[in-house]
């Protein structure tokens, strides 16, 4: 009887120390995981709030959507936002503009809108034709130099603003 208990004993706890180490979440893989994850994440998502947006530049117009990002190199700051705006807004504001842009391409960027990264990949090359004026009704101090871009055939504007 003795040879049986300590067969199931150490049978107990075999099996005990098997199932342990398989069951429990690795903490040293999931911090890993998650920071990449979230860098990741950044790679692909901009700041969608237009209040933040609001509270850095001018806005001369209430966006139906946006998606921006901020960034420093060289001690200089910028900021890049896709502005969709209704039909109207849109019209009126190329308006005022008129046509008189400079033909610039975009690179398109992964949280850019969906429709204007399926535009990059089907130029191939990743970028998008607009039209590049002065952005001079957005500047608020930091950023007081850059363009406004309109995107052909959409209702789409790319802000690209920088301190000075």
């Amino acid at each position: 009887m003795t040879r049986l208990k300590f067969g199931i004993i150490v049978t107990f706890i075999i099996s005990t120390g098997t199932l342990s180490s398989c069951s429990g979440p690795d903490t040293a893989n999931t911090a890993s995981n998650s920071v990449n994850q979230a860098s990741a994440n950044s790679q692909r998502m901009g700041n969608d709030s237009a209040e933040e947006l609001g509270s850095l530049i001018q806005m001369p117009f209430e966006p139906e959507e946006v998606t921006w990002r901020t960034s420093e190199a060289n001690g200089r700051k910028r900021l890049v936002a896709v502005v969709l705006l209704t039909e109207e807004d849109h019209r009126a504001f190329a308006a005022k503009h008129g046509s008189a842009g400079n033909d610039v391409q975009v690179n398109v960027e992964r949280w850019f809108p969906v429709e204007l990264i399926t535009m990059g990949e089907t130029s191939g090359e990743m970028t998008i034709g607009g039209k590049a004026s002065p952005a001079a009704e957005f500047y608020q101090d930091p950023y007081i130099g850059g363009n406004v871009i309109f995107i052909p055939d959409t209702n789409y504007l790319v802000l690209d603003l920088q301190s000075g």
